[in-house]
């Protein structure tokens, strides 16, 4: 069996990931292999996903990592791969992949996560990656969009997947959180058959940052132009690894209460047409694949969220606030010595798992 992960974002995928890679020795250990041959991420699997084209051309580092996956397996192991880029993938490119994993059989797993939930953290997340739309338009932009939003109607992802022949499971978020389970220890019971494996990493690099340094990041992505791809930090990165713990508790704090006017708050209901239909034809059309089974009529949160965001240009006019936009637009400024330092750091750490891979190619399996 080859299992793929493939997400989505926002349904615990980080935590997943870095426990699975974490927990490697104890799921070799009951059958699972979970491959550690991550460059650009090292605790996941996009550098295959990112690169499916190599599995059509039947060469490319994507295919000769798989060759090699596959060849470790025949010691009597499962594989298992998680990336949220198989979730881009076409029937050509799963084709490719069962022809080089045989004899495996293919098996898709799917986070089913309530879409107001989601809809609220990818817009953190968004912004987090240099994004500067405000909460407000998110939202107006998705609801209008309505069953054509990706985020809104997961069954836009789901449908296609279905439809490819292969076999699925769909793991329920809400119901786990509702139960007070751990998702880690579900997957691997539930998907994995591997019970009584308990998570090893706690903190998840996608936490949720406190609104206040969202919105300031927001302001600062606003006013500064921030390198993005080849390895260089994103704008939440440059935050994070080169202010102090305690300039960003600054930040907070500033923002909080010198910013107090410019706060606002978004009312949303998960009780719209739309969304309770959506959650009938999920049921209906996959309950015999969800994990753990649903105990009644719901499978996402049911209440209303309430979410405070800042108005932009309001934070922004605080003198105390765009003192701090200046001092921050100053130390994460492109051609700031520490930023470049930091590019070169992550830089490097991704070309060392490409060395250690080429040299040791076994330890990354």
């Amino acid at each position: 069996m080859m299992v793929l992960h493939v997400g989505p974002h926002k349904t615990a995928t980080t935590y997943l990931q870095a426990n699975f890679h974490a927990q490697r020795a104890a799921l070799r250990r009951r059958g699972w292999l979970y491959p550690a041959t991550g460059e650009r991420v090292g605790v996941a699997h996009h550098d295959i996903s990112d690169h499916r084209e190599h599995l059509i051309a039947g060469q490319g580092s994507a295919h000769a990592d798989l060759v090699r996956i596959v060849e470790a397996s025949r010691k009597g192991l499962d594989v298992l791969l998680s990336s949220e880029g198989f979730r881009r993938w076409r029937p050509r490119h799963y084709e490719a992949l069962r022809q080089i994993a045989q004899p495996h059989d293919l098996r898709l797993v799917y986070t089913l996560r309530d879409p107001v939930s989601v809809m609220y953290s990818l817009w953190a997340q968004a912004v987090k990656l240099g994004g500067t739309e405000d909460l407000p338009g998110w939202i107006e932009r998705h609801q209008r969009k309505n069953e054509r939003s990706r985020i809104l109607n997961p069954l836009i992802e789901i449908e296609p997947m279905m439809r490819r022949g292969l076999p699925y499971s769909f793991l329920l978020y809400d119901e786990i959180v509702r139960r007070k389970l751990d998702i880690f220890s579900v997957f691997c019971e539930e998907i994995l058959g591997v019970s009584g494996l308990q998570p090893r990493r706690k903190a998840d690099a996608n936490e949720r940052l406190p609104i206040e340094m969202t919105e300031f990041i927001r302001l600062l992505s606003a006013r500064s132009l921030h390198l993005t791809g080849g390895g260089a930090l994103n704008i939440g990165e440059s935050v994070r690894y080169l202010l102090s713990d305690e300039e960003r508790r600054t930040i907070v704090e500033t923002v909080r209460t010198d910013g107090a006017a410019a706060r606002r708050t978004i009312a949303v209901s998960r009780q719209t047409p739309e969304l309770l239909a959506l959650e009938e034809r999920l049921l209906r059309a996959l309950s015999a694949q969800m994990r753990p089974l649903p105990t009644g009529d719901r499978i996402f949160r049911s209440e209303p969220d309430s979410w405070t965001y800042y108005d932009g240009a309001a934070l922004a006019a605080t003198p105390a606030v765009a003192e701090l936009l200046e001092f921050a637009a100053r130390k994460t400024a492109p051609d700031a010595l520490r930023l470049r330092l930091a590019h070169g750091a992550k830089r490097l750490l991704q070309g060392g798992r490409r060395l250690r891979k080429r040299l040791l190619p076994t330890q990354a399996i």
